[in-house]
């Protein structure tokens, strides 16, 4: 019997050095000939960020030091053949044309199943992922913005009111973590928008103990994404996986709450609200009511627990968007007083000519907004996106290194880079506000025209990027006005095409008004 034992080990410590041999040689080679790749790959999953040295060198590392003149690289992502691209162009002609499917591999994938639910708009695909997605472009209409401006201002005035409460009692300065404090303001401001619930999380200076329940669930997905193999089981019994699970819970018996409890007293009342989720429910209703040769479309309605799955995928997408772009534009604007001076001028004025009860018109803050842009540019929340091919796309400059890839194959963007390289934006790791926002004179700010043609750069210029520099006073703004107009061609925090960010709006108008 121990020698059957030992023979069976042996034949199956045999077949696992067999498989990393094969593996390795595997990943060791390009997945597409003709195109360079990145060396060293995990012998595993292939090539994926090193997060012990930083997310900005980590993706230079995959996808950008090898690449070829055009910014193309091949690499094994999750052990899958995949094409990176550094050029605007390149990126965005695959977003536009591949609109309506992902394929993410299945360590994504069960990551996010993990905490937004199989039904969250993020994984579906085709009729399925067409229905949610309207369903929420309907939610986010007037009405709801319309709210969505009071609510944003309203939460603000509490977070500095509870600020100066603090500070007061305190008889001192005080310091605040900036990140998790936005992250505070934004839950609150999702909260009272979308299902209206007040968190009170800025009245308390604490968090709700479901936003507690939220940072764990989005802590344990940083985590696991960095172990790649372990971070895949949910269902061993360690502290870490009871931990998940405790908060998981939490948060989706809480939603499921809200939508029971709201599906309950339109039952009663005839009301469903009209806030965002009143909308959601709108649309199921409505779809519940259409019928086709007397049966019910062939569609899955949004029941409870994909209402759930939709709330939860706004909460954790929506919220990671707007506290990271308050954070990041505020502490740009500390390490630049001139840009600090012309945001105070353009928020006195316009706050000033504002009637006392009314919100201001975010399009009348034409700079803030722009600072809101520079800051996404620079740090984008999404660092980069995978799409797989539904049909085939021409990458690369045509006549010197252009190649076709094929229907099927992953593709990697990302944004981080893209949005930081010098063919895509002229002095791209400066913050300059200015590149979005022009004025005349001493007038009033507003949207800066330009675009891809003007931004129109060589791939020589991909390295003459000049260093960043903090803490330039530009006392009359001339130098940083020199700056070429944005490349809006070349911008995808938002993402692009069919899968874009259904969102934008909501968090442009909502990130605008808190900021100023």
């Amino acid at each position: 019997m121990l020698s059957l034992l030992l023979g069976a080990l042996s034949l199956a410590a045999a077949a696992l050095f067999a498989l990393l041999l094969y593996l390795r040689r595997k990943h060791s080679r390009s997945p597409f000939p003709g195109l360079p790749s990145p060396p060293d790959p995990q012998w595993l999953v292939g090539h994926v960020e090193d997060r012990t040295v930083g997310l900005d060198a980590s993706l230079k590392q995959i996808c950008a030091d090898h690449a070829n003149a055009s910014g193309v690289t091949a690499m094994w992502y999750f052990g899958t053949p995949t094409v990176t691209v550094l050029r605007s162009e390149d990126a965005r002609v695959i977003l536009q044309s591949t609109p309506a499917r992902m394929n993410m591999p299945g360590f994504v994938k069960r990551q996010l199943e993990m905490i937004t639910g199989r039904k969250n708009i993020l994984l579906l695909e085709g009729k399925e992922w067409k229905f949610h997605r309207q369903a929420i472009m309907r939610a986010l209409n007037k009405d709801t913005m319309d709210k969505a401006k009071g609510v944003a201002v309203d939460m603000s005035l509490k977070l500095c009111d509870s600020l100066a409460k603090a500070g007061k009692q305190q008889q001192q300065t005080i310091t605040i973590e900036l990140l998790p404090t936005m992250q505070m303001l934004t839950l609150d401001i999702f909260g009272a928008a979308a299902f209206s619930f007040a968190f009170n999380n800025c009245l308390n200076m604490r968090r709700h103990p479901v936003a507690d329940a939220i940072q764990v669930l989005k802590d344990e997905y940083e985590r696991r994404m960095n172990s790649p193999v372990l971070g895949y089981f949910f269902n061993t019994p360690t502290e870490k996986n009871r931990e998940h699970a405790r908060a998981r819970k939490k948060v989706r018996d809480f939603i499921e709450g809200i939508v029971e409890e709201r599906m309950a007293k339109a039952n009663r009342e005839g009301e469903l609200g009209d806030d965002v989720l009143g909308h959601l429910l709108r649309a199921r209703a409505r779809e519940d009511l259409k019928e086709k040769d007397g049966r019910k479309r062939e569609q899955d309605q949004l029941v409870e627990e994909t209402m759930a799955d939709v709330i939860l995928t706004l909460i954790f997408a929506g919220q990671d968007t707007t506290s990271l772009a308050l954070t990041y534009a505020l502490l740009e604007v500390a390490r630049n007083p001139g840009v600090e001076r012309l945001c105070l001028e353009e928020i006195d004025k316009v706050w000033t000519e504002t009637d006392q009860t009314s919100v201001p018109d975010p399009s009348d803050l034409a700079y803030c907004a722009a600072v809101i842009q520079e800051a996404l540019r620079l740090f984008p929340p999404l660092p980069g996106m995978v799409r797989t091919l539904t049909k085939p796309v021409t990458v690369g400059t045509k006549g010197v290194d252009a190649c076709e890839i094929p229907v099927g194959t992953y593709t990697y963007m990302p944004f981080w880079l893209i949005q930081r390289d010098g063919r895509n934006y002229e002095r791209p790791l400066e913050f300059l506000p200015e590149r979005w926002a022009e004025r005349d004179g001493v007038g009033p700010w507003r949207e800066r025209s330009g675009g891809a043609k003007e931004n129109k750069r060589t791939d020589a210029d991909a390295g003459s990027a000049e260093e960043k520099k903090d803490g330039d006073d530009r006392n009359d703004a001339q130098e940083a006005a020199e700056v070429a107009p944005g490349n809006r061609d070349a911008f995808f925090s938002f993402s692009a095409g069919g899968r874009s960010c259904v969102g934008e709006r909501l968090a442009r108008l909502e990130l605008t008004l808190v900021f100023a």
